[in-house]
Order: C-alpha cells, then sequence, then structure tokens
C-alpha cells in the first residue's frame, strides 16, 4: 500500500521556475490600512476633549511668555467606565389645609410616588434588570454578580439577587 504525501499537490500546484522575492522588494512591504473603519466604530460614542497644556508657558532661550499658535490632534483612546452604585433616597411632600385645620377637620395631601418594583426592597427597576440581564443573557451565575456587586460598592447576596429573579 503505498502512502500519500500531503505536500504533492502543493508541488504539483507550485511553478518550479517563479523567481524568490528580492531583500528590496521584502523591506518595501507595507500593510494596508483599513480606511474609515475606527470613524465608523466610534461614530456613535459620545465624544470629550481632553487637551493637554504646557505647564512652563516661558521660551527656554529668551524667557519671555510663549503664546498658543494652535493644538494637535494627537489621538482618539476609548475609556470603560464602569457600573457605579448610587442609592436614591426617595421622599414625597405633605401639605396641610391650615383654613380646615383651625375649623377641627385636619386635611391633608400626599405626592403620589411610584410603586416599588418589590415591596421593602432595595431593588429598583435598574438593579434588578441588570441582575437579570447578566445571569440570562450573558449567563453569569449568582456567585460571580455577587463579587461584582462587591466590587462596585454593594454587598448584595446571592440570595437576595435570586429572589430578586
Amino acid at each position: 500500500m503505498e502512502q500519500l504525501s500531503l505536500f504533492d499537490e502543493a508541488e504539483i500546484a507550485a511553478l518550479r521556475n517563479a523567481l524568490e522575492p528580492t531583500i528590496e522588494q521584502i523591506q518595501s512591504y507595507q500593510r494596508k490600512k483599513q480606511v474609515g473603519e475606527r470613524a465608523e466604530l466610534l461614530q456613535s460614542l459620545p465624544h470629550e476633549k481632553q487637551p493637554f497644556q504646557v505647564q512652563d508657558r516661558c521660551c527656554d532661550v529668551c524667557h519671555s511668555e510663549l503664546v498658543l499658535v494652535g493644538e494637535e490632534f494627537v489621538r482618539t483612546e476609548v475609556e470603560f467606565i464602569p457600573a457605579r452604585v448610587q442609592a436614591i433616597d426617595i421622599y414625597r411632600e405633605t401639605f396641610e389645609c391650615r383654613t380646615c385645620r383651625k375649623a377641627d377637620k385636619p386635611q391633608m395631601k400626599k405626592a403620589t410616588t411610584p410603586a416599588p418594583v418589590i415591596q421593602h426592597s432595595l431593588a429598583s427597576a435598574s438593579s434588578v434588570a441588570w441582575v437579570m440581564y447578566q445571569k440570562f443573557v450573558n449567563s453569569m451565575p449568582l456567585y460571580r454578580q455577587e463579587k461584582e456587586w462587591k466590587s462596585i460598592g454593594l454587598d448584595l447576596s446571592q440570595a437576595t439577587m435570586a429572589n430578586w429573579i
């Protein structure tokens, strides 16, 4: 039985009289830039200009004051701003009618507040949605979410998150 060679097809397809590239051809090779991909990728992000200023505004030679003649664009960077947690204290105003109070018929009026997502819980709609998104879309188990919540400032237990879900 004859063994097949993996390289037979490549040797047959290759031109035997093909010239090897010269050193000049190899050194002059430049990678083609992808035009417009970066701008297209960043167009939907908000941009913030971050200028860097010269601290010493005196000429090194004659020590006179320097005058601004322009600025130069250097680069664009993408900055990741991690999640943050904040507590929102919900208050409601209470009003009283002083005329009715003087007549011994007190009238009070309180502002309405939206119903909580879960009664007697710290949960807001955004925090419950984030836990569910991480669990069901990103397949992140609750023990890992617990560590993530702790790293951003809230010691939230797996049991609490499971109850929210």
